[in-house]
């Protein structure tokens, strides 16, 4: 027996039993049952076997070799399973001739499982939380859970791991496929382990609720594809001094953790990206957050950290959107050792150093150091904040600083900065600082430890320099940390790409440089030319960027970096204007050319957009509002402009955009004075021109020329209402391309019309209006009944539908026959005319003046 193998494979607190019975099993083994397997020679070859014959307190060993198992190797009684060499040299795996099964399962609170790779798991039936192993009481531990995978989707799908009880320990959980993600627990320990390498639909690293607590666990390099669950779905238990880094999300509401419950305490979320959804960090709405650093995710605003409520239920934690001081918080750089490298260790200079709160329960950190040492900060001994614990009271003299946030400014701005030192002696004597990185201390001297300096526009490297009681010296350089602009930055494509961008001549080349440099409050000045962009710009502070008009400047995505959208607003004074935006790419993550969930885009050309998904070139959330813009001939799967309910569109055009979707407007939000003409659609998703929701409203518009393409229709080709209002609209112009019920220019599912005309539509759908006339009030449209709830049925008389003028004729049944609703003597129609003219208003997007003809204001 290899004992020093066997001592590898069980780690510490998991011992092997020797009160029972030896049982082998090994490849050459000749199946000895009768004498229980019981030396080398007489070895059983399979697993399943050897485990069946086992009882309490007798160990099956295992040496090297790949197990091919035909059903689940369950440990129900409480006997130990344990390889001789560990997981890189003993394998279990299903045999592919097999159908759906999970490999392990245990369930004696005296088993153990432990050094093998548990690999080749399938599932395909209900979701089923374990296919490598399922733990509901005893231990596995020093495992490798690699290449299971599921088959079921949605509802169904699995996990790798499924903990109810027992204890995990020491393994690793990579290169999994599963729709559900690596790991589920809802009771039981997860610890030192690492969770890594796998890509999913639904929860990207670990779902936690129940009584789970999950520590010292590092989860990194994962992904999730699709749903809008995170890296770390939070619902209730403890995860304690875990890492969590550099994971990504595709999803609409993708975030490294997604906390309604729980606690979350001494953990480091950093260097996660979501690709569609402003917060990339920490997402709460319910538990508690403690000790806890939580910054550089996505574009490290306060945005991208963190979103949720901080009074009372985050303490003593850093992250940038949080109030320093308040509850122990902080919002300055952590100053990780080397972040790109992996080591998120904290520099001496650390402001989240001994800046936590000594947790009784808490006694050591991600890699076993004991909690809590003095970091040397001058505090004493305290819980640093993060995962890891520093020790600054031995070792060689260091020293280290940070500043007070803000570090960045517009004109000017005075910084307040502290050092720390640390070593067996580290008491200061001298101090140089040197603020602008020129060889030259500006202060110098003892007692410097708090120091300020006021900065004028441009970006410093600060310098410490430091003696001790020891004639010791010690040096540190804060690269770049202050960064003061002027009110008004600038970008070019002959610019000098010279920090501050503060004139056309030092001008960025690129919006990103602008737009990562500036401040709340600055405008950046885009001038004529053609902008690659090679990744999205997330706007998530007060920034106007303005261009020169769509005519003269352009931004596009750089096919050559990917697929991305190409503008993500997400603040309420957010501004883009004057600029054509083309070749952005959408997919089920992101809008092609705009997101507008907060802010404003105006006077604007989105065209030549692609992509695939549900998600269109231009997606306006609830706070966001897009004006003045033109959302033309863009190929999407769904079309052109969708609005969430609380999102405003007006005064814009949307034209020859084709989708399988929908293609022209989505509508559950508001939509004012547009022009929605000769969209299309191909699917069987939404119609050609306009779809509005329960909640959305459609006003003065005109849809016309839409279609409807394929040899099936579950829509028309000009508006479908599943619910919401439309108000004083024109429908006309509209084709179907085949036979339908559904007409031609409007159904009717749901919600109400008012003082619209819907008429002249054509082709195989036949009829203009279809669905409930009861809804339909002061309207025109040849299925009506005239008179009925102030509706007419007669030619409305257009100006001339062949060529798209509908304004109204004199003579016209529509002028003067709508409804005159409070608000409208003070409103205007499509074109900017007072809405009521001559007493009443008229039916449709066009008042026609009092004597019937037509007014055009340019």
């Amino acid at each position: 027996m290899n004992s020093r193998g066997i001592s590898a494979a069980l780690v510490a607190g998991v011992g092997l039993a020797v009160h029972g019975a030896t049982i082998y099993v090994s490849p050459t083994g000749t199946n000895n049952v009768a004498n229980r397997y019981n030396t080398w020679e007489g070895a059983a070859t399979n697993i399943v076997a050897a485990v069946a014959i086992a009882t309490d307190g007798d160990v099956v060993l295992v040496t090297n070799g790949s197990y091919a198992v035909g059903s689940t190797v369950r440990l129900t009684n409480g006997i130990t399973l344990v390889s001789v060499n560990g997981p890189a040299a003993t394998a279990i795996y299903r045999d592919s001739g097999v159908g759906s099964m999970g490999v392990l399962e245990v369930s004696n609170a005296s088993a153990v499982a432990a050094g093998f790779t548990v690999t080749n798991g399938y599932y395909t039936g209900a979701r089923f939380y374990g296919i490598g192993a399922r733990l509901y009481c005893g231990t596995v531990s020093n495992c490798v859970f690699a290449l299971n995978r599921d088959g079921g989707g949605y509802p169904n799908g699995g996990t790798a791991l499924g903990i109810y009880g027992g204890l995990v320990t020491h393994s690793t959980i990579s290169n999994n496929a599963m729709y559900a993600g690596p790991v589920y627990i809802s009771g039981g320990i997860l610890q030192n382990s690492l969770i890594t390498s796998s890509s999913s639909i639904d929860w990207g690293g670990i779902n936690m609720s129940g009584s789970a607590l999950v520590r010292r666990c590092i989860f990194r390099n994962l992904n999730v594809d699709y749903s809008t669950d995170p890296t770390v779905t939070l619902n209730g238990g403890t995860m304690e001094n875990c890492l969590i880094h550099d994971c990504t999300s595709q999803s609409s509401s993708g975030r490294a953790v997604n906390q309604s419950g729980g606690r979350l305490v001494n953990c480091t979320i950093t260097r996660n990206t979501s690709f569609a959804s402003v917060v990339a960090g920490v997402d709460r709405s319910g538990g508690v957050i403690t000790n806890c650093i939580i910054y550089g995710n996505g574009n490290n605003t306060a945005a991208a950290n963190y979103n949720g409520a901080v009074s009372g239920v985050v303490f003593y934690s850093c992250s940038p959107g949080l109030t320093a001081g308040v509850q122990g918080n902080i919002v300055g750089d952590p100053q990780f050792v080397n972040p790109a490298g992996g080591d998120f260790r904290l520099k001496v200079g650390s402001p989240a150093r001994d800046a936590g709160t000594n947790l009784a329960g808490v006694v050591d950190d991600l890699v076993g150091t004991a909690r809590p040492l003095d970091g040397g900060s001058g505090s004493g001994a305290r819980h640093d904040m993060g995962a890891y614990e520093m020790d600054g009271t031995t070792g060689s003299f260091e020293v280290g600083f940070y500043g007070v946030p803000p570090l960045s400014g517009i004109n000017s701005l005075t910084v307040v900065f502290h050092a720390n030192a640390a070593g067996a002696d580290r008491a200061v004597t001298w101090y140089g600082w040197d603020f602008n990185n020129d060889g030259s201390c500006e202060l110098s001297g003892p007692g410097l430890a708090t120091v300020t300096n006021m900065f004028g526009p441009g970006r410093y490297s600060v310098v410490l320099l430091a003696t001790n009681g020891s004639s010791q010296a010690a040096a540190c350089t804060n690269l770049d940390c202050v960064s003061v602009v002027s009110t008004s930055l600038y970008v070019s494509t002959t610019g000098a790409q010279e920090f501050p961008y503060d004139t056309p001549a030092k001008a960025a080349r690129n919006i990103h440089d602008a737009v990562n440099s500036a401040a709340a409050g600055c405008t950046i000045w885009v001038g004529n030319g053609d902008f690659a962009t090679t990744n999205q710009i997330l706007i998530a502070q007060p920034l106007r960027i303005l261009g020169s008009g769509p005519d003269s400047t352009t931004v596009h995505r750089d096919a050559a970096a990917g697929n991305f959208g190409i503008f993500y607003l997400s603040h309420p004074d957010a501004l883009v204007a004057g600029m054509a935006v083309t070749n952005g790419y959408g997919n089920s993550a992101n809008a092609a050319a705009f997101r507008v969930d907060s802010g404003a885009v105006s006077n604007c050309l989105v065209t030549g957009s692609r992509g695939t998904g549900f998600w269109f070139p231009v997606t306006i959330g609830a706070s966001g509002r897009v004006v003045f813009t033109a959302v033309s001939n863009n190929a999407t799967y769904s079309g052109g402009v969708n609005v969430s309910a609380g999102g405003v569109i007006e005064d814009s055009l949307i034209a020859g955009c084709s989708g399988t979707d929908r293609g022209g407007l989505y509508l559950a939000g508001t939509g004012r004075r547009l022009r929605v003409i000769g969209n299309s659609a191909h699917g069987a998703y939404g119609p050609g021109g306009v779809h509005i929701q329960a909640g959305g409203r459609l006003e003065n518009s005109i849809v016309y020329s839409n279609r409807f393409t394929v040899s099936f229709l579950s829509y028309p080709p000009g508006v479908y209402m599943g619910g919401g209002v439309m108000l004083n609209c024109t429908v006309a112009g509209n084709i179907a391309d085949s036979a339908s019920t559904k007409g031609s220019g409007l159904q009717l599912a749901g919600g109400v019309i008012t003082n619209c005309i819907i008429y002249g539509n054509s082709g195989a759908g036949g009829t203009n209006f279809v669905g409930s006339a009861a809804a339909a009030w002061y309207s025109c449209a040849p299925e009506l009944t005239n008179s009925a709830q102030g509706n007419v049925t007669g030619n409305p008389r257009f100006q001339d539908a062949a060529r798209g003028d509908f304004h109204l004729r004199s003579g016209s049944p529509c002028i003067n026959s709508g409804i005159t609703l409070a608000g409208m003597q003070a409103g205007v129609d499509l074109e900017g005319k007072p809405r009521v003219i001559g007493g009443t208003v008229d039916m449709g997007a066009f008042e026609a003046s009092a004597s019937g003809t037509v007014i055009f204001l340019k």
